[in-house]
């Protein structure tokens, strides 16, 4: 490890003088960044209530978008009218669940790919000042390094992509920013013509939008401050696709494509409004994760409303912890890393060592760290060691980074096409990009249900515990630790963890509440935990032992109980207490997901998932009967999960008795909404049919599955009406086989009815049931002896056939024969 806070005297006297020159210019915000906006003002309302106008708010008040679908909506006011008094009389209308001033958002500050960068030992003086004639240098892209970057690519996806083999459904990264270069080539894969993704690029040009007073215009999404670009760059920039300027850079997550959103000006800054109604866009259109190098110091309701609606959609939320340009340490929470849900990045200088003395803040709602670069010093020498990225291609306007470069205000110097930056705003894109990576390993994407919640885990139990917690904790400087992208793509849990945490926030009657105690404690005993909640009602346990977990808030003597799953290694993160409900909230959870997978006659494997994008989900349970909503064979149990795929045991079914479940969600708001699945132990339906003789007339296998009066129809001219089915078996040993057919025949004259089956032993079928046919519906299960043989090894292919024949071929009639349900019952 580098000799850089071991200093001598006069070492420690120039790097003082040198140190506070640049720190100053480094463009991180220095002193508060809770600025408000004036002119501006912000009101959510019930969701069952829709105003454009309110009564108490300054004269020429107006109504100028709806943000999102969360019931918040943007206004403007005089720019001579208090925000924080005209917010306090909207509060007084009814229906108006919150109003608030807009705050100010700050941009915070598989072989070697050919990118020509990737190789480059810097030793410009710009960023190496040598002090003692050793001729000091250090990698420019030193966060590959210290992230495992090629360890990581070369697990996955073990290739780099150009604009012919770049997947179409790559996972998306939505980079809420200052929008992005949209000629930069570095964003073009090798063989592309396009930053745009139709033409070989990595930018999703459709997806991306400018945001105005909280929703998408009609105005260009293009960087014209320039952060944007250089945070695009180090999560997605393209990989081995050659020079530019003699330069090029790949992206952490250059498996991914970017969604650009761009709500920062080209002065550096914006509102909560537009980067809140950018989430909400972003969650309602695919991105699997969103990346948010911005934030304010005040607290945001509508911020935390839109983590929240992103949280419970499936997204992953990666934000940007505080920072300083004055110095790092406890600076306080910044908005929207603090709020539950989201992934508050912190970040490190080379080596895992955290940038706390520089620049990066230090806190309760930390959860990981990443490179965001910092100054390196020693006796001989000064680095300004930070992130080298894309940056824009042209200067951009008054206020752009480039034009502060050229002012002497940012250093080092903000250079067109490529440059070093430094802050959080560096480091979260790394973890977003990893995250990609993650995702498109796993298969994971947003709309599959509680991807986020695995991913977000990942992140924090494969981190590096560069701080040395004991039992793998939790600490405030870097949160479980340092990203390692490629420790991420095994999934395990390299610290050895044996400790975990939950954290959210407490909300009495829809509103945040400080200073209550939250208790938590196994649901087999012992040990009870309490933590209490921040100034804006967040709250964190730490190094709680895995399991399953009672928690209890009670504001104001209002006792609010849910139960939550403690991890090692990771947080159980959005676990928020609604007491006293949430008055707010008129719509009951939606459930994306429910399918029985599978059913055995002690188990069934489900995959679910339910959301509630305003109260979150508090409680899921699931009753079992063998009528619809019945609960006489598994009575109403709550499942603790955050698995999309759900297993309950101990169950007694019969095998081909029909059963019901039904699972409940319910919200915060104490709504519900319950959804029912019909399905029975061992029944097996078709995957595929085959009308082998005759016409397939209507109907198809959905016509197949339940006794309905829905049936697949064939019909014939000549003798012979033959269909074959095909599905497979749930095991290669079957110890009971049943075939079952409900059916009838249209227009027949003496007809015959057969079933058989395909014995993979004899390489042939054997007949089960000979009938005459019937002009009703007339239902045949059939037991097959010896039931192995008609499970084909390997693949378990099972077939069935189903033929009708006329007893005289001199008949020349049109008639039909009507498969209501067929399947097997296989035990």
């Amino acid at each position: 490890m580098k000799l850089r806070f071991h200093l001598l005297v006069m070492a420690a006297a120039l790097s003082a003088v040198v140190g506070a020159s640049v720190r100053s210019r480094l463009g991180i915000p220095s002193g508060p960044k809770n600025e408000i906006v004036k002119g501006q003002l912000r009101i959510k309302y019930r969701q069952d209530v829709a105003m454009t106008s309110i009564v108490g708010l300054p004269k020429g008040a107006q109504f100028k978008n709806w943000i999102g679908t969360g019931g918040w909506s943007a206004w403007t006011i005089p720019a001579s009218a208090d925000p924080r008094q005209a917010a306090k009389a909207a509060m007084r209308n009814p229906g108006v669940a919150y109003a608030e001033p807009v705050n100010k958002v700050y941009a915070l500050g598989p072989g070697d790919p050919d990118d020509p960068d990737w190789y480059v030992q810097e030793t410009d003086p710009e960023v190496v000042l040598d002090l003692g004639d050793v001729n000091p240098s250090f990698r420019r892209l030193w966060h590959m390094t210290d992230n495992f970057a090629l360890d990581a690519w070369t697990t996955y996806p073990g290739v780099y992509y150009t604009a012919a083999n770049k997947p179409l459904n790559a996972p998306i990264i939505a980079i809420i920013d200052s929008g992005c270069d949209q000629n930069h080539p570095d964003f073009i894969n090798a063989g592309g013509f396009s930053t745009n993704t139709l033409f070989g690029g990595q930018l999703n040009w459709g997806l991306s939008k400018h945001f105005s007073f909280g929703a998408p215009d009609a105005e260009p999404w293009d960087d014209d401050n320039g952060h944007g670009t250089h945070v695009s760059g180090l999560a997605l920039a393209a990989a081995n696709n050659g020079t530019f300027d003699g330069k090029g850079v790949p992206g952490l997550g250059y498996v991914a494509q970017g969604m650009i959103l761009k709500v920062i000006s080209q002065g550096g800054s914006g509102t909560d409004t537009d980067a809140a109604g950018a989430i909400y866009y972003a969650a309602d259109n695919g991105a699997d994760i969103i990346n948010l190098s911005l934030g304010t110091e005040n607290f945001s309701q509508a911020f935390q409303d839109a983590v929240t609606y992103a949280w419970q959609k499936g997204c992953l939320v990666v934000a940007a912890g505080n920072e300083s340009g004055s110095g790092g340490g406890d600076l306080g929470p910044i908005y929207p890393a603090a709020c539950s849900g989201a992934l508050a990045v912190e970040a490190n200088g080379p080596d895992y060592i955290p940038a706390t003395s520089t620049y990066s803040g230090i806190g309760y709602y930390v959860d990981i760290a990443a490179p965001g670069g910092d100054l390196v010093q020693s006796s001989d020498y000064f680095l300004l060691q930070f992130m080298w990225s894309t940056t824009m291609t042209t200067p951009g306007g008054p206020g752009s980074l480039f034009d502060l470069s050229e002012q002497g205000v940012l250093y080092p110097p903000y250079h067109l096409n490529y440059a070093y930056l430094a802050g959080t705003s560096m480091a979260c894109p790394q973890v977003a990009g990893a995250a990609a990576l993650y995702y498109g390993r796993f298969g994971l994407r947003q709309n599959q249900g509680h991807a986020n919640i695995r991913a977000y885990r990942a992140l924090e139990r494969t981190a590096i515990g560069a701080m040395g917690a004991p039992l793998g904790a939790w600490e405030p400087f870097q949160g479980y630790g340092a990203l390692d992208a490629d420790s991420l793509l095994f999934d395990g849990n390299p610290r050895g963890a044996s400790v975990g945490s939950a954290e959210g926030i407490v909300y009495f009657g829809g509103t945040p509440v400080a200073n209550v105690q939250v208790r938590a404690q196994k649901t087999s005993g012992g040990t009870i935990f309490s933590t209490t909640t921040q100034a804006d009602g967040t709250f964190r346990f730490d190094s709680m032992p895995p399991g399953t977990y009672n928690m209890t808030a009670a504001p104001f003597g209002s006792v609010k109980t849910r139960k939550t799953i403690v991890s090692a290694g990771s947080d159980a993160t959005g676990v928020d207490f609604w007491a006293g409900g949430d008055p707010w909230d008129s719509t009951p959870p939606t459930v994306p997901i429910l399918a029985v997978n599978s059913a055995s006659t002690t188990s069934v494997n489900l995959s679910q998932w339910g959301l509630d994008t305003e109260s979150s989900i508090d409680k899921f349970v699931v009753r079992i009967g063998t009528t619809p909503g019945g609960q006489e064979t598994y009575p109403d149990t709550e499942q603790i999960t955050e698995s999309t795929e759900t297993t309950i045991n101990g169950l007694s079914l019969a095998l081909g008795t029909p059963y019901y479940l039904r699972a409940t969600y319910t919200n915060g708001a104490g709504m519900t909404t319950s959804v029912d699945r019909q399905f029975a132990v061992g029944v097996v339906p078709p995957l595929s049919f085959q009308v082998v003789q005759g016409t397939l007339l209507s109907g198809g296998l959905p016509e197949l599955l339940q006794s309905d009066n829905q049936r697949l129809v064939v019909r014939r001219l000549e003798p012979i009406v033959q269909v074959l089915f095909t599905s497979t078996a749930p095991t290669a040993n079957p110890t009971t086989m049943k075939i079952h057919m409900e059916a009838q025949v249209v227009s027949g004259i003496g007809l015959k009815q057969r079933i058989e089956l395909w014995d993979y032993v004899a390489g042939a079928y054997v007949q089960v049931s000979s009938r005459e046919a019937s002009t009703t519906d007339s239902t045949v299960e059939v037991s097959a002896t010896n039931p192995t043989r008609f499970v084909k090894p390997g693949t378990r292919e099972i077939k069935a056939r189903a033929t009708w024949q006329l007893a005289s071929t001199r008949v020349k009639t049109a008639w039909s024969a009507g498969i209501d349900q067929l399947n097997w019952i296989i035990g």
